[in-house]
């Protein structure tokens, strides 16, 4: 039936959106630390994780869906391989039916202009699917008008009616109703949804109800009485033209899950939801992400305790000016990655009552190109007290070469990190000064030679050659390029500048001459031999850990593994004999290799994600380490 075939790709996008990598069906997150989908769609097609070219509910990597094992294009509960499902008779009625949804009582009438009207009574579900003339000419229908009572599940009844224009729901009883879910989803063309008076006080589940409408512009739902719904997940995801949308009666007391409810919604300049009760919430990532045109957003009075949640909540809200979350509780908030990303334009920012403590040290490790990135505006930072770890300070991608900038305190001294430990919270202002006056710019002169070629531009000139090895001092590293397309420059960080630095965080980004580059590993023997160094900590863009990378490190204590790794080379920490503590915050790990814990602290503990502790287990397992080396989450 497919009604579950919709419910489950709803969740399965959900999921997927709510990733802490973020791969969203729609392009929310493409992977930590960076930002994708340019394109707009809160569904589409970002949905690749492990950059293999297939989908990532498809675990045999072949190409087919996870639940077709057999390979043959055929889902897996479907033996007969006729299109029916196995537990269905062939009747199109699910046989765990028993008979009594009745659908002989409803009437589907096609005109000529293209309405299709549906009348009568029915038991239980509403699905378009029941329509005799569904697979013929569901294309046909550019109109949809329901006169039916007795419905309680409606739950992708209409989805993906690619040229539905209209529909009209006053005569759709709604006593009874509870599953609105995915009702309208990719319905791209759908532009207007007249509910009437409707108020809908049985509804129980809104999400993904109006998901890839991307040509709707105006939605008035201010009828809506929602006291009684659980989840608003993605409801208004991927409707990229939404510009006016009433939701001035919602009341979301009882709602856990808002999860990237206006994902995608580019159109919107405001947003009423003074009515918003999110005590309950425990999911707000992506809430507002990608909402553009957003002006003015009133937070405020948001009740936050419950959130483990906060991930891009704000991600690339490019026209807020100002945001107030100096009220909000994050005592429970376990994930808070890429919350104000590309708020290119807020100039302040408190965040004195934050609580880092169950956050995940990801997010704690200097990944404020995560967390603060491309907000080149923002002047003034009140941060905690208490930081469980020191933070990078966010820094410009943009700066112009005669301009340096640096942060300082509210003591006036010059801060590269933001402060751990401080017993009360520290105001931080950004300062950028001129370094010398660049000189004017001369005269346009004839062009004497071929013009460049198209799409050539300053950066791609000073990118630096594959191969080609520089050292960063406001990061202190030292870095080989691995990569030179402009579109995506990398390097691996081949080391420290400081032969002193006990404490080393790498970075997930590194600006030279200009040009950022993302840092995606830790190459061959970059710290082997170390004598100095205590603690290390990765940046989420690491993909690779390379061979013998911290080999010999003796006094090396402790390691934090951003979430980005894949794979860890052989010797990684072989003779790191004072290793008492490796943190794993990956889920992706594919790779241990030989002898990667040889030699390490004979009781270290690895401490890696709860969901990944059994896979782990075997992927640590004989490589060199003592019986007393525990994998603990």
């Amino acid at each position: 039936m497919r009604k579950w075939r919709y419910q489950s790709l709803l969740v399965l996008a959900a999921a997927c959106m709510l990733a802490g990598s973020g791969r969203t069906l729609g392009g929310v997150r493409a992977f930590a630390g960076e930002r994708s989908d340019e394109d707009g769609g809160g569904f589409g097609d970002d949905y690749e994780e492990d950059f293999d070219g297939d989908s990532d509910w498809d675990d045999g990597g072949d190409g087919d869906s996870g639940w077709d094992d057999g390979g043959d294009g055929d889902p897996d509960w479907d033996d007969g391989g006729d299109g029916d499902p196995d537990w269905d008779g062939g009747d199109v009625d699910s046989d765990w039916d028993d008979g009594d949804l009745d659908d002989s009582k409803l009437e589907w009438k096609l005109d000529a202009d293209g309405t299709l009207t549906v009348s009568g009574s029915c038991s239980l579900y509403l699905d378009a699917e029941y329509w005799e003339e569904y697979k013929t000419r569901k294309s046909e229908v550019k109109k949809v008008v329901v006169n039916v009572s007795g419905v309680e599940d409606i739950s992708g009844a209409f989805s993906e009616f690619e040229n539905l224009e209209s529909a009209d729901l006053r005569g759709l009883d709604d006593s009874g109703l509870a599953n609105l879910s995915g009702m309208f989803y990719g319905c791209t063309k759908l532009k207007s949804v007249d509910f009437g008076t409707r108020s809908f006080e049985a509804a129980t589940d809104l999400h993904g109800m109006f998901a890839g409408c991307a040509s709707l512009k105006n939605l008035n739902l201010g009828s809506f009485r929602t006291e009684n719904v659980t989840t608003m997940c993605c409801m208004f995801s991927g409707c990229a033209s939404l510009e006016k949308l009433d939701i001035s009666g919602f009341d979301t007391r009882n709602v856990t899950n808002m999860s990237a409810m206006f994902s995608g919604c580019k159109s919107l300049s405001g947003l009423n939801i003074s009515s918003f009760d999110t005590g309950n919430a425990t999911d707000l990532s992506y809430m507002f992400d990608r909402c553009e045109s957003l002006a003015r957003l009133d937070v405020s009075r948001f009740d936050t305790k419950n959130a483990e949640d906060l991930s891009d909540m704000f991600n690339r809200c490019r026209s807020l000016t100002v945001l107030d979350v100096s009220g909000f509780d994050t005592s429970n908030a376990t994930s808070m990655g890429g919350m104000f990303f590309g708020c290119s334009r807020l100039k302040e920012l408190d965040l004195g009552k934050f609580d880092f403590g169950r956050a995940e040290l990801m997010e704690l490790t200097g990944e404020l190109p995560s967390m603060f990135g491309e907000m080149d505006s923002l002047e003034k930072l009140k941060m905690p007290a208490g930081l469980p770890g020191a933070l990078e300070c966010p820094y410009s991608l943009t700066l112009p070469a005669h301009m340096r900038e640096y942060w300082k305190d509210t003591s006036g001294k010059e801060r590269k990190a933001i402060v751990a430990g401080l017993s009360v919270p520290m105001t931080y202002i950004r300062v950028r000064t001129q370094i010398y006056v660049p000189a004017p710019k001369p005269a346009p002169k004839p062009a004497s030679k071929p013009a460049p070629k198209p799409g050539a531009s300053a950066q791609e000139k000073k990118l630096l050659a594959v191969g080609t090895s520089f050292t960063d001092s406001a990061t202190s590293g030292k870095y080989r390029v691995t990569g030179a397309l402009s579109s995506n420059p990398t390097v691996a960080y081949a080391g420290p500048s400081d032969a002193r630095a006990r404490s080393v965080f790498i970075p997930s980004f590194v600006t030279y001459q200009r040009v950022t580059y993302r840092v995606t590993s830790v190459a061959a023997r970059a710290f082997k031999g170390n004598k100095r160094v205590t603690s290390i900590k990765t940046g989420a863009q690491i993909a690779k850990i390379g061979e013998g990378a911290f080999e010999n490190c003796g006094k090396l204590k402790s390691v934090t593994v951003g979430s980005g790794v894949t794979s860890i080379g052989k010797n990684a920490w072989k003779g790191c004999r004072s290793l008492k503590t490796i943190t794993i915050q990956s889920k992706k790990l594919k790779s241990v290799g030989k002898n990667a814990l040889k030699g390490v602290y004979k009781k270290c503990k690895i401490k890696v994600p709860s969901s990944k502790a059994g896979a782990y287990k075997k992927k640590f397992k004989g490589k060199g380490q003592a019986k007393g080396v525990k994998i603990m989450r």
